[in-house]
């Protein structure tokens, strides 16, 4: 049946807003980020070739350069032509280009090196495309293939180290037919949401006619081979270095070579919508796309009748699952009470966010605060012992806009941690060092003291964090007040998630998704990875896993499930055997996700010992001669948490 997506509960905030929409002002009006510091182009670099052809330049990654511009008019009134190149890829990423010559998305030619399925040339002039596509797939990945595209006549011939590998016999349009070209580039595409190349490139060279099977092939013998070298323009990138590709044909028609901007430093930029409904007297706020530590300004709660002095305010996050990936629901993060000041304004600092995710506040006068759906996991400093002695002190930055401050009769502070179960927790203290160095100070559990350092914040707050472990029922947590002051603790379940690429796996393969934000109908897939294809008898997946104290854990397990569209509809099931370390087996469940690449979770529940044990997902037992599970799964993440 249907299952909400992250993206579902966003709009479901949005459709429970009543009363009036009102103004948001973001820290920018104008895309997703901040800016921050002077651009600086990085240094233009080259790189080996392979052995016999020279020197080669390498686009994207860990290379500086992003892409070469070739000069306007550099294809415009060839008929025949041939493009050719040596190019090594680091990640055949769908729809980078090899090349792309044209004057924007209508009349253009490009070489992708991965369309989906494979390589493919396009030539588009107005509303016409006239494709060559191979029939061998992408290139590989870490070495140098050399690819061509040849047009004679009406024929279009794609070739790969030499060998055709896709034809066009009805390859009617030309270069000429595409006017001026005004954009020519080598890794960079026309449409603007297409990825730059990450592939090393070396002896590009453009023929003025269509070479012939024997002249394409003896391209991959020497630079030139049988040819003579492009006749239009040739950039074997013998350069030692700098942002000009000097052109071989004798023609002068020079590139210049782009590269990435340092200096600068980009900051998501938060925004959002809201609310105010002055017959509910709340306010609502939808916010995100920012990322860490922010403060949410929220004004004019005085033209809302029911506002006095103080205003509740609660907090929630749901994370991003893509538009297929199913997600559990909002999380509670914490509540709150807030001075209204004279002019009807508060402001909530809300800590660690993540730019991909949502939240949403919902802010109530003091009396009329609804029931808070979590549970207390945010201890405030003002309500330990013995912080009515020690005098609160003001600050905008900290939680209900006030944190405590140790006094020379008093220098430790008390809290009452409730855990509904015992085990591992993360334990973050809120804290603000004003000092130039770091500062140490005990921190008590149940009796039992270890020494905590606090780093320079300045003005600024930030959380120490620690894992513990904690029983069942009442905890008693000591801070020591030495130099810090200190805005609340919260202890929340150990949890952490586990990467499937980060294990080690037989019978399967690592798929890598390109999620940039102008891949927007990507699949979502945590961290932009997963593992592909368990369905042998001997494939499986070995993951470590570490907790600080041994304990029941659930493992909610990201999948998607392969197989036809019948199976699908039927339900068929798909299945592991998971055990921990060398205990015993049990089965894992898998409901057929709508297609292969949606994300589904699944939940089991395991004993982990305190340290470093391994988690294992087989298809069958080795011991055993069982049938193997059935169906074939892939698998993206495991989160551990602490069962409560």
């Amino acid at each position: 049946e249907p299952q909400p997506t992250g993206n579902y509960w966003l709009f479901k905030w949005y459709g429970e807003m009543t009363g009036d929409m009102v103004e948001v002002t973001p820290p920018t009006t104008t895309g997703r980020y901040i800016e921050i510091g002077e651009p600086v182009p990085a240094p233009s670099t080259r790189i080996p070739g392979q052995d016999g052809f020279g020197g080669a330049i390498g686009l994207g990654g860990d290379d500086p350069n992003t892409h070469v511009e070739l000069p306007d008019g550099l294809v415009d009134g060839l008929g025949d032509f041939t493009v050719a190149a040596w190019v090594k890829p680091d990640a055949n990423t769908q729809w980078s280009r090899i090349f792309d010559f044209g004057s924007g998305t209508e009349n253009n030619m490009f070489l992708t090196v991965d369309d989906g399925t494979g390589l493919r040339f396009d030539l588009k002039v107005g509303g016409t495309v006239q494709q060559i596509a191979s029939s061998a797939g992408t290139l590989p990945t870490g070495q140098w293939s050399h690819v061509a595209v040849v047009k004679t006549g009406d024929t279009g011939v794609l070739y790969v180290d030499g060998e055709p590998v896709g034809v066009n016999e009805a390859m009617t349009l030309s270069p000429a037919d595409m006017g001026e070209t005004t954009q020519n580039w080598i890794g960079e595409s026309q449409y603007e949401a297409d990825p730059l190349l990450d592939a090393a490139v070396d002896e590009f060279q453009i023929f003025g006619r269509g070479l012939t099977e024997a002249e394409v092939r003896s391209l991959t013998a020497s630079p030139a081979g049988e040819t003579g070298g492009g006749d239009v323009a040739w950039y074997p990138f013998e350069e030692a270095e700098g942002t000009t590709a000097l052109d071989a044909s004798g023609n002068g028609r020079d590139a210049v070579v782009g590269t990435a901007t340092t200096g600068v430093e980009h900051i998501p930029a938060l925004d959002g919508f809201a609310s105010a409904d002055p017959e509910t007297d709340t306010a609502k706020v939808v916010f995100g796309g920012g990322e860490g530590d922010i403060r949410l300004d929220v004004q004019g709660l005085d033209s809302l009748n029911g506002f006095g002095r103080k205003a509740n305010v609660q907090v929630f996050t749901t994370g991003w699952t893509g538009t297929d990936g199913v997600s559990e629901g909002p999380v509670p993060l914490f509540e709150g009470t807030y001075r209204v000041d004279g002019d009807g304004s508060i402001s909530v600092p809300v800590q660690g966010l993540n730019e991909t995710d949502a939240y949403y506040a919902v802010i109530t006068p003091e009396r009329k605060a609804p029931d808070f759906e979590g549970p207390v996991r945010r201890h405030e400093a003002e309500d330990a012992f013995p912080a009515h002695w020690l005098g609160e002190q003001d600050s905008p930055l900290a939680s209900e806009n006030g944190y405590i401050e140790g006094r020379p009769w008093a220098d430790e502070l008390l809290f009452t941690v409730d855990a509904p179960v015992a085990g591992a927790y993360d334990l973050g203290i809120r804290y603000t060092n004003d000092s130039a160095e770091a500062v140490t100070g005990d921190l008590g559990v149940n009796g039992e003291k270890t020494e905590l350092a606090y780093e320079p914040t300045g003005s600024e707050f930030a959380t120490a964090a620690v894992p513990l472990e904690l029983r069942e029922g009442r905890n008693w947590i000591t801070v020591e007040l030495d130099d810090i002051g200190v805005d609340y603790l919260e202890a929340t379940p150990f949890s952490e998630r586990l990467q499937a690429e980060g294990g080690e796996w037989a019978g399967a393969e690592l798929v890598e998704v390109d999620m940039s934000e102008g891949n927007f109908f990507a699949p979502y897939f945590s961290e932009a990875a997963y593992v592909r294809g368990f369905e042998g008898e001997d494939s499986n997946l070995r993951l470590p896993v570490t907790v600080p104290a041994a304990g029941t854990y659930e493992l909610t397990i990201g999948y998607s499930t392969a197989g036809t569209e019948e199976e699908r509809r039927a339900q068929i099931t798909s299945g592991h055997l998971l055990r921990v370390g060398d205990g015993e087996w049990q089965e894992v469940v898998y409901t057929p996700t709508q297609y292969r690449d949606m994300v589904g979770t699944t939940t089991v529940t395991v004993e982990l010992p305190a340290g470093t044990s391994e988690l294992t997902l087989a298809k069958s037992d080795p011991d055993r001669d069982d049938e193997p599970q059935p169906g074939t799964v892939d698998l993206d993440y495991i989160d551990v948490e602490l069962a409560h």
